[in-house]
């Protein structure tokens, strides 16, 4: 669906050439939904804006449906539908004379765009707003109508940056709904955001950037096992008995257990397989004399990782 091979961009600044991004190589899935994230100045908002082709790149390719944005970048508009940031809106238009314009400027026309606007704005559930000037409306509902119209000429991939910035959560949340329902209806989706929940909630996988460079790409629940290397257990054991409890799990644990740490009143242990572990644990350190007082599942963030991957932490 798309592709980008070994895709670098640079600016040239005061006779300083800067490297915004850096022999970037990216496939994403036909049908999926992929969050770029990155601390400010990571490259993914310029890497974003070349997929949408609003910027050309320096060295590499970026492939849409097997067109090449280079040669083809008529072509590969057309399979595009682009949510930008802050979404400029004709305020005095109405949801559907927007709608209706947007239509003409991707060479929709006729009954098949009449159709698609009535379509459309049932699905952002703005039908009933259909003739209300835009300038009345609130926040999310300006969101819905952008994502209404970056869907009037049925793009292949959806472009969203940074789709519910600003947005109170129970907005944002009924956002994340309509466009997973837009994924469900065959959309891929590239996600541009800073809001972790948001890829966490969203993506079937996320992209984390980092000085230009792609640093890592997996599901959500692999990059947050990858912050201790597995899956991660609290295990309360009685005070003073910490360090005896670390031994016989690193003596008696076997291959179950990957690393184990001592703080105050517990320990905190790293597993392969952790509905195991639950089950073996306790009886590992019984068979050492060691009572076990309590054990619990421990469940890294998304931020956990990007700031393990990046050394920064996302500021909103």
């Amino acid at each position: 669906m798309l592709e980008l091979k070994n895709v670098s961009k640079i600016y040239s600044e005061r006779d300083k050439e800067i490297k915004a991004v850096d022999d970037v190589t990216l496939s994403v899935r036909r049908g999926e939904i992929f969050s770029l994230l990155g601390p400010n100045g990571a490259g993914k908002t310029t890497t974003f804006r070349m997929v949408a082709t609003l910027e050309t790149p320096t060295d590499g390719e970026i492939y849409i449906d097997g067109l090449d944005s280079k040669e083809d970048p008529g072509k590969v508009r057309d399979r595009i539908g682009l949510v930008p940031q802050g979404e400029s809106y004709y305020e005095k238009l109405t949801a559907e004379e927007f709608m209706r314009l947007m239509g003409k400027l991707y060479g929709v026309k006729g009954e098949v765009l009449e159709d698609r606007i009535d379509d459309l704005l049932a699905l952002v559930d703005l039908e009933e707003r259909r003739d209300s000037l835009i300038e009345g409306f609130s926040g999310g509902m300006k969101q819905r109508l952008s994502l209404g119209s970056g869907l009037i000429h049925r793009p292949s991939l959806l472009l969203l940056d940074e789709p519910t910035t600003g947005l109170d959560p129970e907005t944002r949340r009924k956002l994340w709904n309509l466009i997973e329902e837009l994924n469900e209806e065959g959309v891929t989706v590239l996600i541009n955001t800073h809001i972790m929940e948001e890829a966490d909630a969203l993506s079937d996988r996320v992209g984390i950037m980092n000085r230009g460079k792609l640093v890592e790409v997996g599901t959500p629940k692999d990059l947050k096992n990858s912050v201790r290397g597995g899956e991660a257990l609290k295990v309360d054991v009685e005070p003073g008995e910490e360090k005896a409890a670390v031994q016989a799990l690193r003596s008696n644990g076997g291959k179950l257990v990957k690393d184990v740490t001592q703080f105050d009143g517990g320990l905190e242990l790293v597993t392969a397989d952790r509905q195991r572990a639950l089950l073996e644990v306790p009886q590992v350190l019984s068979d050492s004399g060691i009572e076990v007082n309590g054990l619990e599942a421990l469940e890294p963030s998304l931020e956990d990782a990007f700031i393990e991957l990046t050394g920064k932490r996302v500021t909103y």
